[in-house]
């Protein structure tokens, strides 16, 4: 399995941290000017629900890459130390900054 990038390696471990932090602020440092603009709200939504799941620890594979409107989307499953659901996180990087992220829930 290849290799993320070290741009993109670099703003998912800071995606990562940030997340598990509930620190909007770092999250949203590696972002273009419309990630910026994310409502705060929503990111402390999903910090809150996935900061405790991390804090017993996560581990993260990068699963590959697509290219996709002018941007490399990378996949990544978070296996979390809970023996809870593994979710699958998306994140879209151009020009060295993230254009937007994901994390999908399971389904049903």
């Amino acid at each position: 399995m290849n290799a993320p990038d070290g741009i993109t390696q670099c703003c998912f471990d800071t995606l990562l941290a940030a997340t598990a932090a509930d620190n909007f602020e770092q999250f949203i440092s590696v972002g273009d000017e419309k990630f910026s603009r994310l409502h705060p709200e929503n990111f402390h939504r999903v910090s809150r629900s996935l900061a405790p799941r991390m804090r017993q620890g996560v581990t993260p594979t990068f699963l590959g890459e697509l290219r996709q409107r002018g941007c490399i989307a990378s996949l990544w499953r978070l296996r979390f130390d809970d023996g809870g659901d593994d979710l699958l996180f998306r994140m879209a990087v151009a020009d060295s900054k993230v254009v937007g992220a994901l994390v999908a829930p399971p389904f049903g």
